[in-house]
């Protein structure tokens, strides 16, 4: 049977499919091989405008070649093919190339940002993540609620700051790192735990832990919850910072320390009294691991230096400064006539002390842990200290005089953030190297003086010091 001429339809699905096909499979290929989605619609209309422009170009060829005859045409007053006419051709050119450029533009436009995306994935990627673990909030309930808002405001800042003194002395490095944060608001939790085993799964190693009340259970479970999140692989570290007390659980390639500790602050405290000649000694302390550290450390000095530890009171650390004053008070310890009183407290509990203290004889002398070195424990009390004599004792720096608004909590959270991400850039330049090895040989932070004692624990030395900050400067 003989075929008879295509039909119209036949002529536009034909032509249709020779568009269809090509972009269709060209739309298939950029999603599947470079995982770039654009628009059917746009490329469809994209391959539209460079057929005009395809079209155009060989129309104004055409034109070109058969120019002699067209004008002739024009001469004897016959027309012209209608796509070579000025009218239709002129126009037609202008809009085909406008129209391909502007596509092409669109096209080109939407790659850029797919390679921009692309890229900013990418580096997002290869930064390494550090868990913050910061006492940015408290969680109890205090009866002086202004007083110790006020007081845990300027410590949460001072942590946060430390953050901006590293990114400030090693920008260099501050694009390689994800620092994410978590508040630990003064209170280990069960929600806490749930956090670390969070991010413990999503494969993060570098966990960074402030204040003795969460370093202290967080590092004895530490290795439980590494394995609770399967990540025992990711040879997982925490390191533990402004957390002076003994009971932090250290362990090689594990669990680090990195701050004071008590033994230092009461070794140098005890030889200043020794010096003095003081013999009677009393003391005030938290009623947690840091100050019950404290306390055994110092009477265990003192009485190396022949004196005695009469008496003395454990404050609870959620106390206000109202009941802080009261408890030490009713504590009654002049009846033993002590030549010293030993401290060994922090934040609004070192304030509430130092103001306990102030209707005690300025001749007993004061010896206190490095907190009452910190700028804002100090301006709350300036008057107080002005008129007692008082001693603490802060890190024996290389460079002191470059420091004299050092704060221990701004210092060492940023000095343990260097040292890590100092010894992570040393492995990433020796891939065979050991984390333990480099953490503890390098003498980074190079303006402290300090040394690598045993499993995961340094030793910070430390000097006396009795000067006000703010007037330091």
């Amino acid at each position: 049977m003989a075929r008879g001429k295509p039909t119209i339809i036949e002529i536009s699905y034909k032509l249709l499919f020779l568009i269809y096909a090509p972009v269709t499979l060209i739309s298939y290929l950029l999603n599947a091989v470079g995982g770039f989605e654009i628009g059917f619609l746009l490329i469809f209309l994209l391959s539209i405008s460079a057929i005009s422009v395809f079209l155009a170009l060989i129309l104004t060829i055409r034109f070109a070649i058969s120019r002699k005859e067209i004008v002739a045409m024009r001469d004897i007053n016959q027309n012209a093919p209608f796509l070579f006419r000025h009218d239709f051709l002129i126009p037609y050119i202008m809009i085909s190339v406008v129209s391909f450029t502007a596509l092409t533009f669109m096209v080109y436009q939407g790659f850029t940002e797919h390679l921009s995306d692309k890229k900013s994935r990418i580096a997002e990627l290869e930064k390494t993540k550090i868990v913050l673990i910061l006492g940015l909030s408290d969680a109890h309930d205090y009866d002086d609620q202004d007083f110790t808002t006020e007081i845990l405001h300027n410590y949460g800042a001072s942590e946060i700051a430390a953050l901006g003194q590293y990114l400030k002395t090693a920008p260099e490095h501050g694009n390689n790192y994800d620092f994410q944060l978590i508040d630990h608001r003064m209170q280990y939790s069960r929600e806490l735990e749930d956090r670390v085993v969070h991010y413990l799964k999503q494969g993060v190693r570098y966990f960074i832990c402030t204040t003795s009340a969460i370093a202290v259970p967080l590092s004895e479970n530490f290795r439980r919850l590494v394995e609770d999140a399967g990540a025992e692989a990711n040879n997982p570290v925490l390191i533990c910072t402004n957390a002076a007390s003994p009971k932090i659980k250290t362990k090689t390639n594990q669990i680090y320390r990195f701050y004071i500790r008590s033994q230092e602050e009461a070794q140098v405290l005890t030889a200043k009294g020794s010096q003095l000649g003081l013999q009677k000694a009393v003391f005030i302390a938290v009623d947690s691991e840091y100050g019950k550290g404290a306390v055994e450390a110092f009477r265990e000095q003192w009485r190396k230096q022949g004196g005695e530890v009469l008496h003395g009171l454990f404050l609870d650390p959620v106390l206000s400064k109202k009941n802080i004053i009261q408890k030490i008070t009713a504590g009654n310890l002049l009846q033993y006539h002590p030549d010293v009183i030993f401290i060994a407290n922090y934040n609004k509990g070192l304030i509430g002390t130092i103001e306990a203290l102030d209707s005690f004889p300025d001749d007993i002398v004061i010896l206190s842990t490095a907190d009452l070195s910190v700028k804002f424990t100090q301006v709350p009390i300036q008057d107080i200290l002005r008129r007692k004599t008082w001693f603490t004792c802060v890190p024996d720096m290389k460079a002191h005089d470059d420091y004299v608004n050092f704060d221990i909590y701004t210092a060492f959270l940023a000095m343990s953030i260097g040292k890590l991400t100092h010894t992570i850039e040393t492995l990433q330049g020796n891939p065979g190297s050991d984390f333990h090895e480099i953490f503890t040989a390098s003498d980074y932070p190079p303006i402290l003086n300090f040394h690598y004692y045993r499993q995961g624990d340094f030793i910070i030395e430390m000097r006396v010091d009795s000067t006000l900050l703010l007037e330091r400067q």
